[in-house]
């Protein structure tokens, strides 16, 4: 495959599978400049990456494997605690008028999963994001069955969280 043309197949990838980037980025940072910085790593290690991808897993899978684990060693490297991650004070003064009951639900459910730990909300974002449990599994090295439990539990975490706020 020609340089060029494996560039165009690259981007066309980011760009099809922009949402899950942001997505990982927002659930594992704080900040806006933090967000820019492991975007701009995941889009790195997704590049580097992209030689050895085979097409055995579908591509959403892979960057989602690959985004999720750069936001790992990302956080880790930068040594933050999940506790840090609030939604910014500056983006709830910003809100319109029109800010309904159910965007204030979703960022509750929001700050809820980042409460998690990293493992955890790597799961539930999957599996919120539609993967079944097989390939939640595949993803993380867990079984099957041991996904099922942690959803399991996790759905009862983020229910407790959700009821006592």
């Amino acid at each position: 495959m020609s340089a060029k043309k494996r560039e165009e197949e690259f981007l066309q990838l980011m760009d099809s599978c922009s949402g899950i980037l942001h997505k990982v980025t927002l659930l594992y940072t704080s900040n806006e400049e933090e967000r820019a910085d492991l975007l701009q790593e995941i889009i790195y290690q997704c590049w580097l990456s992209f030689p050895s991808f085979k097409g055995e897993a579908k591509p959403s899978t892979w960057v989602y494997r690959v985004s999720l684990n750069t936001a790992l060693v990302y956080r880790r490297k930068n040594n933050k605690q999940q506790s840090e991650i609030t939604l910014e004070p500056d983006r709830i003064a910003d809100l319109p008028a029109e800010y309904t009951e159910e965007n204030r639900q979703r960022d509750a459910l929001l700050q809820a999963i980042r409460r998690l730990p990293k493992t955890e909300r790597m799961i539930i974002t999957l599996h919120l994001d539609g993967y079944r449990n097989s390939e939640i599994a595949t993803m993380t090295g867990c079984s099957k069955g041991n996904i099922s439990v942690k959803i399991h539990r996790i759905k009862k975490e983020l229910k407790h969280q959700l009821t006592e706020e």
